[in-house]
């Protein structure tokens, strides 16, 4: 996927469409996530940069959805948790872009667990799988169970943890879902 994105970074730098610019960055720099989370950062920054300068809600909106993904593996958990909430409060945005509404509760759910912060963290899960219930979206049901497999890992027990981790397994239809479940569950 980044060879693909990278055989075509010079095109995109050249393009005056500042939408179409940013949203390259965007899926450039989530392409890197969690493989090199360097270069994952930098280019949604870049992206961030772009959204800023071009006062474009949605290039800001999935650049700050990511990085917090990308702050969260480089260990920064307060600054993913800023872009998180920076997302939640764009509310036009969160209404049409279901992506958007529960990836970055995703996101924050991950800075909650890191944290320890489980009363967050439950918060977070909750509503992920009402979201996920009512709008028939598999993935936001199964990163809630894993964000309360993390509620309860913090805490502890390691038997509620399992079952929620094997309750995300079962929701999920998602093989990228699935494996990431799994390795929690491992």
């Amino acid at each position: 996927w980044t060879e693909l994105f990278l055989a075509h970074k010079d095109l995109a730098e050249s393009i005056e469409d500042k939408e179409s610019k940013g949203m390259f960055f965007a899926w450039l720099g989530f392409a890197f996530l969690s493989n090199d989370n360097q270069n994952s950062k930098r280019y949604l920054e870049m992206a961030l940069k772009i959204g800023e300068e071009s006062q474009n809600q949605k290039i800001i909106a999935y650049a700050y959805t990511w990085l917090m993904f990308t702050y969260a593996d480089l260990g920064l958990m307060d600054q993913a948790i800023i872009c998180g909430n920076k997302v939640r409060n764009m509310k036009t945005l969160m209404k049409s872009e279901s992506y958007l509404f529960f990836k970055s509760l995703g996101g924050l759910a991950i800075a909650y667990w890191q944290k320890g912060e489980t009363k967050k963290l439950l918060a977070v899960a909750e509503k992920l799988i009402k979201y996920g219930q009512q709008e028939s979206n598999i993935r936001s049901q199964t990163m809630g169970y894993m964000a309360l497999c993390g509620v309860h890992t913090v805490a502890g027990d390691f038997q509620q943890a399992i079952k929620f981790e094997q309750k995300a397994i079962g929701v999920s239809a998602d093989p990228w879902y699935t494996h990431i479940s799994k390795m929690f569950l491992g």
